[in-house]
């Protein structure tokens, strides 16, 4: 009998690299990866490179996005 994952209740119809995949009480990141896009749930921006540093060798900031609630999409972070 085949196993039925169910799709969480936020944005069922987008793909997986297109909605928020952390968990609660951390910030969704992505890292684009040279492989495709790696989900990344962290603190900070800082917390976020060091994760994607886990699954890349060579991490570049440019390539981090946050997902942003009030528009319901990735965008590219900025470091201050």
């Amino acid at each position: 009998m085949p196993i039925l994952r169910r799709q969480p209740l936020w944005y069922p119809e987008r793909p997986v690299h297109e909605r928020p995949c952390a968990d609660v009480g951390l910030i969704s990141y992505r890292y684009r990866g040279p492989y495709g896009w790696v989900m990344i749930g962290a603190k900070n921006h800082d917390d976020a490179l060091n994760e994607a540093h886990r699954s890349c060798d060579q991490v570049l900031t440019a390539n981090l996005e946050v997902w942003d609630a009030t528009a319901e999409r990735y965008v590219k972070t900025s470091f201050k």
